[in-house]
């Protein structure tokens, strides 16, 4: 083996022991990057799940937006086309009693003025309804509520996914604030005829305790009314079942339309 041969020998083993050295200089730094990949794969997933979510609730809190939008309107415009009509309203008693001070200073007409008075009673006891829908159309705001308290819900939920997926990336604690938890219908939605309705049993309990009636007392009547009906359906069944003119069927049970045959023939003769 010639001297040159023997050089380029040695150079190659330098070479290997050089690389052999870095290798187990740097050998550490590339596991640990190993060990940081396996462990943000995880981290990664969860944030695109994490948006993903996110992404889903923004439009639902946009819809509702919408919805507490559209309600607020539908009642503004509901609420200023009443005051219009009211305004009308009070223009014509306002002319009808012109009128009559007119009628007054000619002389006394009876007739005329009882027409008159008759369209003022008229106009105002319209325009106590027409209040009374005013009343009604301001319900929208218990609506529109519920609506926005589902929506903080929505950006409460939104912000706590993403505080959960920022600690991942820091060592801090992130302290999320105790928002005021209010009770809410997520479906909840301004139905102004609904809405009406309720109004109107509103309105007649009112009248009916302006008239002194015990609405309790009333209710007791008529659950016990009810109750004693039930319980005299269930002796007459009782006394068709169980009696000696029963007719059973081919199971050995009572006939159900021979029952009701009794029943019917009972009925008509009560009424006789």
């Amino acid at each position: 083996m010639e001297k040159a041969e023997i050089s380029r020998l040695i150079n190659s083993f330098d070479a290997i022991k050089a690389y052999f050295n870095t290798t187990k200089l740097y050998m550490p730094q590339i596991a640990k990057l190993v060990y940081f990949i396996e462990e943000i794969v995880p981290l990664l997933n969860m944030i695109h799940d994490g948006l993903n979510q996110s992404a889903n609730m923004i439009p639902t809190a946009t819809e509702k937006l919408n919805k507490v939008t559209s309600a607020t309107e539908l009642a503004s415009t509901k609420v200023m086309d009443i005051v219009d009509i009211v305004i009308n309203k009070l223009n014509t008693m306002s002319t009808s009693a012109d009128e009559i001070d007119k009628i007054l200073d000619k002389g006394p007409d009876v007739k005329s003025i009882k027409e008159k008075t008759t369209v003022i009673h008229s106009e105002i006891g319209s325009c106590q309804d027409d209040l009374f829908l005013i009343m009604n159309a301001f319900q929208f705001q218990d609506i529109t509520t519920q609506q926005i308290n589902s929506i903080a819900s929505i950006i409460g939920t939104v912000h706590k996914k993403l505080a959960a997926l920022l600690k991942g990336f820091d060592d801090g604690v992130i302290e999320l604030s105790a928002g005021r938890i209010a009770a809410f219908d997520p479906n909840a939605e301004f139905n102004f005829s609904r809405s009406a309705k309720a109004q109107l049993v509103a309105d007649d309990y009112i009248k009916m305790e302006k008239q002194g009636i015990d609405i309790e007392k009333k209710a007791a009547e008529l659950e016990s009314s009810h109750s004693q009906k039930i319980d005299k359906n269930e002796e007459k069944i009782s006394s068709v079942v169980f009696g000696d003119d029963t007719i059973l069927g081919e199971d050995g049970q009572p006939d159900i339309n021979s029952i009701m045959n009794q029943l019917n023939s009972k009925d008509a003769k009560s009424k006789e």
